[in-house]
């Protein structure tokens, strides 16, 4: 998108603008997910693992990983056992993404 805070544009103009990219977004977001998954990493850690320490103080908010369950209809864990298998997940991030 590369709007500049200095343009000064409204929401609605943003979402006119995003209105056909939103697959492309959905794809990267997944494909980083696949990507996460099939490493042992710290970032793997910090995506799948529980946070210790307190609530936030506003109140619930929706984490990245309520957006993937949200858009695929699977489990945590069940992404990251189809995401082990890169051929097949692939093809499946591809489906999600692209589905109307």
């Amino acid at each position: 998108m590369k709007i500049p805070y200095t343009e000064h544009v409204t929401n609605e103009t943003v979402l006119s603008r995003v209105q056909g990219k939103e697959s492309s977004v959905k794809s990267h977001k997944l494909n980083h997910f696949g990507h996460t998954a099939r490493h042992n990493s710290l970032a793997k850690d910090i995506i799948l693992g529980p946070i210790l320490g307190k609530r936030r103080q506003a109140g619930q908010k929706k984490q990245w990983l309520d957006d993937l369950k949200e858009r695929t209809d699977h489990t945590n864990p069940n992404l990251v056992t189809l995401a082990q298998d890169r051929g097949t997940y692939r093809r499946f991030a591809h489906v999600v993404a692209h589905a109307r």
